[in-house]
């Protein structure tokens, strides 16, 4: 299940900074996105099992921040397709957005420092969730790359059939530009390692191409 593998590639919006060109943004995130040869043996790339739903983002953000769909859609300059790995033990999740600036992404990222939002978050993932799977919580832990003024990381547990999983969703902001990953494994079976590496490798190629 995607919680919110894109959080903050919808985060953002319009302002008075330089027109970019979206052709040159979606080659660079297309570009910057993560592939299977930056994982360790054992990935295998596969189609995405299922469509990425914000909705609940949307309202959050909506309702707690102050931004719009409208808002997100015109402040968006580019976003890769999400691309999806597995080995038997976990699933990564990937994406790259690209923004007219970087100022509200930054604020979309403080807001998960937030009690308000997170709350908000917490229910909008529970009304989403099938009749058979249970939220156990949602907390905000240290980010896996960088600081909490460039990126958050959000650990989510859920109870399946007496089956506890875990997904932890990452996002980290360089400049105008956001790369995302949500990890999803057995509760406590997150490779945290295989996390930083994904992140740092999305984030060299944004910051080789600047």
């Amino acid at each position: 299940m995607v919680v919110a593998g894109s959080v903050l590639a919808l985060a953002g919006c319009g302002g008075d900074g330089p027109q970019r060109d979206p052709e040159a943004d979606q080659q660079r995130v297309d570009d910057a996105v993560l592939t299977v040869d930056d994982l360790p043996a054992g990935y295998t790339e596969e189609p995405v099992d299922d469509d990425d739903d914000d909705s609940g983002i949307e309202k959050c953000l909506d309702s707690e921040l102050g931004l719009t769909i409208d808002d997100f859609e015109d402040a968006r300059t580019a976003r890769s397709e999400p691309y999806q790995f597995v080995t038997a033990d976990q699933s990564l999740r990937a994406r790259v957005s690209a923004f007219e600036d970087g100022d509200v992404p930054g604020e979309v990222i403080d807001a998960f420092d937030e009690d308000d939002f997170l709350g908000c978050l917490r229910d909008a993932v529970e009304a989403d969730l099938a009749d058979d799977i249970e939220l156990t919580s949602v907390e905000a832990i240290d980010p896996a790359v960088g600081d909490e003024t460039t990126a958050y990381q959000l650990r989510i547990l859920f109870s399946s059939a007496g089956t506890a999983i875990e997904s932890r969703l990452n996002a980290i902001q360089t400049d105008r530009f956001v790369v995302s990953l949500e990890a999803t494994s057995l509760e406590g079976a997150s490779d945290e390692a295989v996390m930083v590496d994904a992140l740092d490798a999305m984030l060299a190629r944004l910051e080789a191409d600047g």
